[in-house]
């Protein structure tokens, strides 16, 4: 397992295995693969006729999705996107599991794409993975429990090896 940079020494990924440079890059390649998109369209009852509008959708969402993290990774406003997984929190904690989730005013609704990260510091986010959301409660769909089992096995594996955030200083961390 690797960490490594994204974009502007603010944003990180996990790198699982050898398929894709790392975790961003392969949900930014699902979700524009339409063969992908369709496999989930498919497994969540997505009606047939629906499935193009579908297609646009996560498509659109992913290019603003990918433009805005680029933006915010730059101007060191990731805070603004990544918010508390767990919607009760009250105080922040070491490695906070964080989701950013993204309003498309395009349609006035949020997007089914969602990002799943820890918080290193309020500059400072690994991705761990992603997901299109089709349950209101991550416990609800096999994608979303998966993403949630990862990214809480990340932060213990990161606290076990007593990750801190100057180890992101050399750009690519093997743990």
């Amino acid at each position: 397992m690797e960490i490594k940079p994204i974009f502007a020494e603010s944003l990180y990924s996990f790198k699982y295995d050898n398929s894709f440079d790392h975790e961003y890059s392969k949900k930014m390649d699902n979700w524009e693969d339409f063969e992908h998109i369709y496999e989930k369209a498919s497994e969540n009852d997505i009606d047939e006729s629906l499935i193009d509008q579908f297609f646009d959708e996560i498509f659109f969402d992913r290019e603003y999705i990918n433009n805005v993290i680029e933006e915010c990774s730059i101007t060191n406003k990731l805070f603004e996107v990544f918010t508390c997984l767990h919607n009760n929190t009250i105080k922040i904690k070491e490695l906070e599991e964080s989701k950013a989730r993204f309003h498309i005013e395009k349609r006035k609704k949020l997007s089914q794409l969602r990002l799943y990260a820890l918080r290193v510091s309020n500059q400072k986010f690994i991705i761990t993975g992603g997901a299109i959301k089709f349950t209101q409660k991550m416990q609800d769909h096999p994608d979303t429990l998966f993403e949630l089992s990862r990214i809480e096995n990340c932060r213990n594996h990161l606290i076990a090896n007593d990750f801190n955030e100057e180890d992101l200083a050399d750009n690519i961390l093997v743990i």
